[in-house]
């Protein structure tokens, strides 16, 4: 990352996180305490669970969700650098907090929709370094 690592710091960062948001259930005692910490049970908010091992990461948040890629995009943007992503509409609350989290200001969103009436189903949000706080525009592109 940028600051380490010797990768220098770049114009452009994309990502498309999983879209469907996981909790963790860590052990509290009984018999789930020699277990280490690690949790002892996943339930999956949104979506339902995939059915291939390799899939299962893309779909769900098991290695982290739209927050942690404004934070590792945070670290490796240049001062007027940008940062691209896609994320579930359902989501936006959390993509515009994860995105203050991590110094970002939401510059643009993209909202597309699917089937009239449907409502929209995903976002793309265009990011910068600090800001003045203020949110970008919204636009609706129908598919």
């Amino acid at each position: 990352f940028a600051g380490g690592g010797g990768v220098p710091p770049v114009d452009l960062v994309t990502g498309t996180p999983p879209y469907f948001r996981v909790d963790f259930a860590l052990p509290t005692g009984g018999a789930d305490a020699g277990k280490g910490g690690a949790p002892v049970r996943a339930t999956i908010r949104q979506g339902g669970m995939p059915s291939h091992d390799q899939s299962a990461p893309a779909r769900c948040e098991f290695r982290g969700g739209v927050e942690a890629y404004c934070r590792a995009a945070a670290t490796l943007l240049a001062p007027d650098g940008r940062f691209v992503v896609c994320e579930n509409w359902a989501n936006d609350d959390r993509v515009r907090a994860g995105a203050a989290a991590a110094r970002l200001h939401v510059e643009e969103v993209l909202k597309v929709e699917g089937r009239t009436g449907r409502g929209a189903l995903f976002a793309v949000y265009t990011m910068k370094r600090g800001g003045n706080g203020v949110a970008g525009g919204t636009k609706t592109l129908p598919l």
